[in-house]
């Protein structure tokens, strides 16, 4: 029997070890993909809480507010009379080990809530071997 043979020489594998580290192997690649495809969902309705939340700064504070992404962190700062003053930051998608993409040059909301300059941006989240575009057009429409 396998189990003996293996007892005297444990060099020695069984042929169903193959075969079941083959499956092993197969549903662990099957795990990492669910896992990056939960961080990427994550951080998609993340950065859309983000982008909608510094077009809500501009009209609450009746200021340009301006949204600046990198990986490393979310900034929303505000324009005042002689400054730019930081209101909120937290940490971006690196801490989750999603890469950013198109961020560029910051985004800027007028007082009214709509983007000023260049705004329409194309944002791609990736996580793995999944990735997800995030549109945000001049107007303000957020689309995923």
């Amino acid at each position: 029997p396998a189990t003996l043979e293996r007892a005297v020489r444990p060099h020695v594998r069984a042929r169903g070890d193959v075969h079941r580290r083959r499956v092993e192997r197969r549903e662990c690649a099957h795990l990492v993909g669910l896992r990056d495809a939960a961080k990427l969902r994550q951080e998609t309705l993340r950065l859309v809480v983000v982008l909608d939340r510094a077009r809500g700064t501009a009209v609450r504070f009746a200021s340009n507010a301006r949204l600046t992404l990198t990986d490393d962190d979310y900034t929303i700062a505000v324009a005042l009379p002689d400054t730019m003053m930081e209101v909120w930051r937290a940490p971006g998608p690196g801490a989750d080990a999603v890469g950013l993409g198109g961020a560029g040059a910051p985004i800027l909301f007028g007082p009214a809530g709509v983007a000023v300059g260049a705004s329409n941006r194309t944002l791609v989240l990736t996580a793995g071997s999944s990735s997800r575009r995030i549109i945000l057009s001049r107007l303000g429409r957020i689309t995923w």
